[in-house]
């Protein structure tokens, strides 16, 4: 995590928000993946989701307002 290299990279208009293309920039990363660490835009169940199915751990604050999302879920 201390490195800052450019891994992945998805270029795309003003509509769309960071966690919408979140899947596939991960997916661009190489080798195993044991945490992303990522700011409140990726407090979503698709970017959770994406995480879980690559083995790895997440480390993302909780949007302004969020609730619990119940069943043992990784941010609760």
């Amino acid at each position: 995590e201390a490195e800052k290299d450019i891994i992945g990279i998805e270029l795309t208009t003003a509509d769309w928000g960071d966690s919408e293309v979140f899947p596939e920039l991960l997916a661009q990363v190489d080798g195993e993946v044991a945490q992303v660490s990522a700011d409140g835009a990726y407090d979503t169940e698709r970017c959770y989701r994406s995480i879980a199915e690559r083995g790895a751990q997440a480390a993302i604050p909780p949007r302004d307002g969020a609730v619990r999302w119940g069943d043992n879920h990784p941010r609760d």
